[in-house]
């Protein structure tokens, strides 16, 4: 099946280097889906307040329970959260919540831009998206969290990073709600490190005090 539009153009973007990258010690982008909620609560939930990188959560979810989600991971971390908005800048200690049936990407100075899915876009917001724009503007410090969901949306955002040199976190398949997103990813791009959400929240934790 060929890639929608916007995903396609993501993944050539990413495909090209940029000569300036956005400034900054790099960025984690987490990606989810069903059972998405809780596992990325448990990753959050493991982060100091010191927490050195920016962190963007991207979990398939209609608009209208943007508010919620972002409300229930407040509940669950040291960090701040705020709901995503063109323009921003990832920032340390802050979490940016994808906004719902919205698709998050990164322009090359690591601003976050927001655009409205294609009719045939299946993912909403699109991991594959975020990830692949990320590694455009932040190369290998780029870490990707892929977390339980049904598809394989995140598959491509985590070969993109694998290539760019960038680290790899995938949930332990027996420990999602569905696994086949992780099995996906693992298949298409290896990974660095595979572990229920508690743990990849932990081996977060201790990397950013490397």
């Amino acid at each position: 099946m060929t890639p929608p539009a916007p995903i396609q153009a993501a993944a050539q973007r990413a495909a090209v280097k940029p000569a300036a990258r956005a400034e900054g010690g790099g960025l984690v982008v987490i990606g989810a889906s069903t059972g998405g909620p809780r596992a990325v609560g448990d990753v959050l939930n493991q982060l100091p307040a010191d927490f050195a990188l920016p962190c963007i959560v991207v979990q398939h979810l209609p608009a209208d329970f943007t508010h919620a989600f972002a409300t229930q991971l407040m509940r669950h971390t040291r960090l701040q959260v705020k709901i995503a908005e063109n323009g921003d800048r990832p920032e340390p200690g802050a979490v940016l919540v994808a906004p719902g049936s919205t698709h998050l990407t990164l322009r090359p100075d690591g601003r976050v831009h927001l655009q409205t899915p294609a009719a045939g876009d299946i993912y909403r917001p699109s991991i594959n998206a975020a990830m692949t724009s990320a590694v455009a503007a932040f190369g290998s410090s780029i870490v990707g969290v892929l977390l339980t969901g049904a598809g394989d949306d995140g598959a491509d955002g985590m070969k993109a990073i694998a290539d760019a040199d960038g680290e790899r976190y995938v949930q332990e398949p027996a420990s999602c709600v569905v696994g086949s997103m992780p099995e996906r990813a693992i298949e298409r791009a290896g990974a660095d490190h595979v572990a229920p959400p508690e743990r990849i929240g932990q081996l977060l934790a201790v990397r950013s005090k490397a």
